[in-house]
C-alpha cells in the first residue's frame, strides 16, 4: 500500500507556501504540482469542486481517498501523526493508520471552505 500527497498550489500563494512550510516541517512527502502550468492538475481540483490554491490530495495506491483545500495546519498533523515510522515496525497495520488518517481528514473536511482566501487557480 502505497500513500502519496500531491499539493497543488500555484505561484506568489501564500497559503500554498504556508502549507508547503508545514508539510515539509512535519517531515511528509509529498508532491508539488503547479496548477498554472500543469494542466491536468488544474483540472483535477476542479472536478473536486476547487477553485482555488492550495489543494491537498491523499491518494492510496493512486486512488484519491480524502482531500481538502487551503492551509490546514491540523490536517498536515494527521498526515505526519498517521505514517509508517521509519525504520519502525508499526505495532498495527499501515492500512488501519490510513484509515484513521482518513476519517479523521474527513471530520474536518467540511471546514475546508472556511479556511480563508486562498488563490485562484
Amino acid at each position: 500500500m502505497v500513500r502519496t500527497i500531491e499539493l497543488v498550489s500555484t505561484p506568489d500563494c501564500q497559503q500554498c507556501k504556508a502549507t508547503e512550510r508545514a508539510v515539509e516541517k512535519a517531515g511528509v512527502e509529498y508532491e508539488k504540482r503547479d496548477a498554472s502550468v500543469d494542466p491536468e492538475a488544474a483540472a483535477e481540483v476542479k472536478a473536486l469542486g476547487y477553485f482555488r490554491a492550495p489543494v491537498v490530495l491523499v491518494k492510496i495506491d493512486g486512488k484519491l481517498m480524502t482531500h481538502w483545500g487551503g492551509f490546514r495546519p491540523d490536517n498536515v498533523s494527521v498526515l505526519a501523526a498517521s505514517q509508517k515510522p521509519r525504520g519502525v515496525e508499526p505495532v498495527r497495520p499501515v492500512d488501519v493508520h490510513a484509515d484513521e488518517a482518513r476519517a479523521a481528514l474527513d471530520r474536518h473536511h467540511t471546514a475546508a471552505s472556511v479556511a480563508g482566501a486562498s488563490r485562484s487557480i
